[in-house]
């Protein structure tokens, strides 16, 4: 009996020992979950490595930087912008963040370096973007050893290479660097001003069309890089327009200077027509809108008082929106009918001033339904130009 307890109590003896061990190093195992974290810790990890720049901190001066866009599909605001990095002195970037813009344009206006960190590439690494992440900062003197250098926009498109591409299609965000041969008188279409050019470099020439304050920018026989032009496709002719964001510089160019108009540079301008007629043969409801009061452009109403102009992108209150009359007159030509659109500025020359705020819409319809002998000028977009009774 005595030697099965003894045995018993040696087997007891490291059961006690175990549990002991597993009591009192409690802080052991703590120390080392510490040591050895867990694999969540990895995730914390890699987390913040993507929160930082995905290389390393860039240090550049700021060029070009756009006025804000909206993408093509109407959900976010950009800016775009080239970046003089001292081993890329040209990378394109867009900014998607309205606080950092600020800061950026800042730093161009002052020609101050930046240092960017937590920054994003594009998908084709192609593009740096800002967003409101990036931290823009104020480098350190020794961070860098070159300065602040002039640099080019996009290469120049020859004006044959846009008049060759597919008839009907448009392009954006076009730079042409040509002579102004031909600049015809400004007319108002839509309320806007318009100058229609004739612009020529080595290769061709083509239609220009500068709208509003682009117009003061501009001389005949001047020579200028247009930059951000679209192309359009209208009465069967391919041409240039101005955007919003379109930016003219004034260059010098020997081989430009030296070109001269052509005999089919006067015939590419657009003419107007004078016609004189005995009335109105018929005519759609007279209808009431309302402008941008930035560019006066029209301005869809929304769901409330606060508008934005598709245009500009500027905001307003619907409001305080300018309000202005419009409609479509169908006149006789040799027995052949043609529509046409005439604006308030026009209804006044036959009309006479009114009150366009308190005017009946139906009354002007009829008045100028009555009118008899009329002497009009229209463009080639069918725009009543002037309206004179004879």
């Amino acid at each position: 009996m005595s030697k099965s307890l003894s045995k018993r109590k040696e087997k007891a003896v490291p059961s006690s020992i175990g549990s002991n061990v597993d009591k009192q190093p409690s802080k052991q195992t703590s120390s080392l979950q510490l040591v050895s974290p867990p694999s969540s810790s990895k995730t914390s990890q890699s987390n913040e490595y993507l929160l930082a720049s995905p290389e390393k901190p860039i240090i550049a001066y700021v060029h070009n930087l756009s006025p804000i866009k909206r993408n093509k599909k109407n959900t976010i605001d950009y800016t775009t912008l080239t970046l003089q990095i001292s081993d890329n002195p040209k990378q394109l970037a867009l900014c998607y963040s309205k606080n950092k813009r600020k800061i950026l344009e800042e730093k161009e206006t002052t020609r101050s370096p930046v240092k960017i960190t937590r920054y994003t590439t594009s998908t084709d690494k192609t593009k740096i973007i800002f967003n409101d992440k990036t931290i823009v900062s104020a480098p350190q003197d020794l961070d860098y050893n070159f300065q602040f250098t002039s640099i080019d926009n996009t290469p120049a498109t020859a004006i044959a290479d846009i008049l060759s591409a597919d008839d009907e299609s448009t392009e954006n965000n076009i730079t042409v660097c040509s002579k102004v041969v031909v600049m015809n008188q400004t007319k108002t279409v839509k309320l806007n001003k318009v100058a229609e050019l004739i612009v020529r470099d080595k290769t061709s020439s083509i239609q220009l069309d500068l709208w509003n304050k682009q117009i003061g920018q501009v001389e005949n026989k001047g020579i200028y890089c247009f930059i951000n032009l679209s192309s359009t496709y209208w009465n069967n002719t391919k041409k240039l327009t101005t955007t919003y964001n379109t930016i003219i510089k004034p260059i010098v160019d020997k081989s430009l200077s030296e070109l001269t108009c052509q005999d089919e540079d006067m015939k590419a301008v657009s003419t107007e027509q004078v016609i004189e007629v005995p009335s109105f043969v018929t005519m759609e409801d007279v209808q009431r809108y309302r402008t941008c009061i930035n560019c006066n452009r029209r301005v869809p109403q929304g769901q409330t008082n606060i508008v934005k102009c598709d245009h500009c992108r500027h905001k307003m209150k619907w409001e305080d929106c300018p309000q202005k009359l419009c409609t479509n007159v169908i006149i006789s030509i040799n027995d052949h009918k043609k529509t046409l659109t005439i604006f308030e500025d026009c209804m006044k020359e036959l009309l006479g001033e009114y009150d366009q705020a308190q005017v009946d819409v139906n009354l002007i319809g009829d008045q100028l339904l009555d009118l008899n002998n009329i002497k009009l000028t229209f463009n080639d977009r069918l725009i009543i130009t002037s309206a004179k009774l004879m």
